[in-house]
């Protein structure tokens, strides 16, 4: 969802997104939103990691924020899938304990 989020972004702000230095869909003049979709998928998924490697930066405003909310979800998505299993783990002991005074 996010790489194409960012697609819609470069296609309407062309430039928003740098590799290298250079626009990502650089060198794709027809349909550039084809070219760049794999590099937004890659980008997409080290954000929201919060690997960030630094091989594509984004360089506007708008490009930024969604590239901070980004990783905003993914540390909240390893964040509640940590505490969902730890509260099925205790459950799951506390009937275990309940079962065995009976």
């Amino acid at each position: 969802m996010w790489a194409f989020l960012l697609c819609m972004l470069e296609v309407l702000h062309p430039g928003s997104l740098l590799e290298g230095g250079q626009p990502i869909a650089t060198g794709h003049v027809a349909f550039p939103q084809f070219a760049m979709i794999n590099t937004l998928i890659y980008y997409s998924m080290s954000t929201l990691s919060t690997v960030g490697y630094g091989d594509i930066l984004p360089k506007t405003g708008p490009a930024r924020a969604f590239s901070i909310m980004e990783a905003i979800c993914g540390q909240m998505y390893l964040t509640i899938l940590i505490a969902r299993l730890v509260a099925m783990q205790i459950a799951h002991s506390n009937t275990r304990q309940t079962d065995a005074k009976e």
